[in-house]
Formats: C-alpha cells, sequence, structure tokens
C-alpha cells in the first residue's frame, strides 16, 4: 500500500543494486554527473568504495544485503 503524505511517497519500491568486483587501479571516491536532464538535471551522485560492510554506517534497511557481498 502506498500513502501519500505531502510530496513524499510512504511504502514506495526502491531498488537497490550490489555488485562485487575486484579492481587493481581505482580512485579511492569519485562523482558523477547525470546526463538525462529533467529530473536528473544539476545532480551529482557521489561514489566511493568500501573493504567491509561495517566500513560505513547506513541508514535501515540500505545495507541489508552486504553480508551477502563480504562472507
Amino acid at each position: 500500500m502506498l500513502k501519500m503524505i505531502g510530496k513524499t511517497m510512504i511504502g514506495a519500491i526502491h531498488h537497490r543494486y550490489f555488485y562485487k568486483i575486484h579492481v587493481s587501479e581505482a580512485p579511492d571516491q569519485w562523482d558523477y554527473q547525470p546526463t538525462g536532464g529533467g529530473e536528473e538535471e544539476g545532480l551529482t551522485l557521489h561514489y566511493f568504495w568500501i573493504a567491509s560492510k561495517d566500513e560505513v554506517k547506513l541508514i535501515r534497511g540500505h545495507g541489508d544485503y552486504l553480508s551477502l557481498i563480504f562472507n
């Protein structure tokens, strides 16, 4: 069930993707600016690597599957 509160959807589905890759050379962090326009206009995404599931504190639910990567 979706419930609208102001302009925020409560109970919305969020798709999250987790990848495990091995690299030998990569920057510790980087920024990416999407080029799709519209809602993406002016958006900057900041990416960084982590080496363990306990390295960063994530909000509830965002790290639920990290234990499958760091096993």
